[in-house]
């Protein structure tokens, strides 16, 4: 059955799901459930070909790459489209200022876009939005492709083997019907690298450097972001989806997550004293990070949140620091729910128990970490301010125009 996108929020209802039959039927019932259709992702293209001729006029030659869920097949009917929008001049005005532009040219096309709301003062300044056409919320920024190219390894990963995106998405559903991701909580980027990294304990993925050795090397933000995407890993594991499901809750529910840092980019653990310390080992297995510290082309990864899982390019980047306290003990306490239903359930009343018996879809209140400067809190704060604008972002937006009015007239 198609249930289609347009009433995309019936995936939180699992009255409509009956998770009969077989485990894999089971299986191929929510993926049919919960996924959007190729229908779905082909009709974005309107979208992405709108943004394009919008901000051509503008910025020409201007690229529109998306990212996230929608590139690396675990979009399901609740995801936004985020987009990266690429702009490669001389004179590039910056992030910010381009997010002020953003926003005047999409409120002159109210047949397409509403909802409309530039995030200035964020760390990356974005521009959120509805798209009319196929009612989608869309998320643009301008900062950095960095996420374009975090898109491209997790969706190489994923398609490794059969067994991996299945996995991916039944629990990233389990995860959104507990309220544990979304919005200043838990990102679906980090919860994918989690279950990506228990994939490498069970060498069912390999570590990330191993895709990097035999590749040049392509800098974005200082950090080599390049991987064989021709290499070929086999592995012995045998295990059934059944067993890596289960298998990743009783991976999780014990966890030091207080003690290690996740890294992909080696497979393993990592003890967070060692990265304090800098020695020579360390700095042997981590020695682009160790040079961006030295260089202050980047800060120390942050390791004072709950939960500490480092982004397989760029060293510096903890993707679990939206974890707070309360989430963190949510998350552990669904965790180990969900290991205890695998334990006392058979197989065929494994994801009934999983998925039907969750609590009532009302998020967890926020409780924001100190370590981040959030998008919800800046766009509450700045609501009624960021339509006058700031002096300095207004100065870039003329100086921005004023730069390709002038580019217009020598040609």
């Amino acid at each position: 059955m198609n249930y289609g996108r347009g009433n995309s929020n019936n995936i939180l209802d699992t009255t409509m799901l009956s998770l009969v039959g077989e485990f894999n039927t089971q299986v191929n019932e929510i993926l049919g459930y919960v996924r959007l259709t190729r229908d779905d992702v082909l009709e974005l293209q309107l979208l992405f070909d709108d943004l394009r001729a919008i901000f051509g006029k503008i910025w020409p030659g201007c690229t529109v790459e998306p990212f996230g869920s929608i590139t690396t097949g675990l979009g399901i009917k609740t995801s936004d489209v985020d987009c990266y929008i690429g702009i490669y001049t001389a004179d590039r005005p910056p992030p910010a200022a381009c997010a002020q532009e953003a926003r005047q040219l999409l409120r002159r096309h109210k047949h397409l876009f509403t909802k409309i709301l530039a995030i200035l003062k964020a760390k990356v300044p974005i521009v959120k939005f509805h798209y009319l056409p196929t009612r989608t919320d869309c998320d643009i920024s301008f900062s950095s492709p960095a996420s374009v190219y975090n898109s491209e390894l997790v969706s190489h990963l994923l398609n490794m083997d059969e067994r991996i995106l299945p996995l991916t998405i039944i629990i990233k559903y389990w995860a959104k019907l507990n309220n544990l991701t979304g919005t200043n909580f838990m990102s679906n980027y980090c919860l994918s690298l989690l279950v990506l990294f228990y994939l490498q304990q069970r060498e069912i993925v390999p570590p990330v450097f191993t895709l990097q050795q035999n590749v040049a090397p392509s800098s974005v933000d200082c950090w080599n972001m390049s991987f064989d995407t021709q290499e070929v890993y086999t592995t012995n594991n045998n295990e059934t989806l059944y067993n890596l499901l289960g298998g990743f809750f009783q991976y999780y529910k014990n966890f030091a997550f207080n003690k290690y840092v996740i890294s992909l980019y080696h497979g393993k653990v990592i003890d967070k004293e060692l990265f304090r310390r800098a020695d020579s080992e360390m700095y042997s297995q981590f020695e682009q990070y160790y040079t961006n510290l030295q260089n202050k082309v980047c800060k120390e990864i942050v390791m004072k949140s709950p939960m500490c899982v480092q982004d397989p390019f760029n060293h510096s980047r903890n993707v679990a620091i939206s974890v707070h306290n309360r989430l963190y003990i949510n998350i552990m306490n669904c965790i180990r729910n969900a290991s205890a239903v695998y334990d006392n359930e058979d197989i065929t009343d494994f994801l009934p128990k999983l998925l039907l018996n969750h609590p009532p879809n009302r998020p967890l209140k926020h409780m924001p970490n100190r370590n981040m400067n959030t998008n919800r809190g800046i766009a509450k704060n700045n609501y009624n301010k960021q339509k006058f604008g700031n002096a300095k972002i207004k100065q870039n937006i003329q100086m921005s125009r004023k730069y390709y009015q002038n580019q217009f007239k020598r040609k």
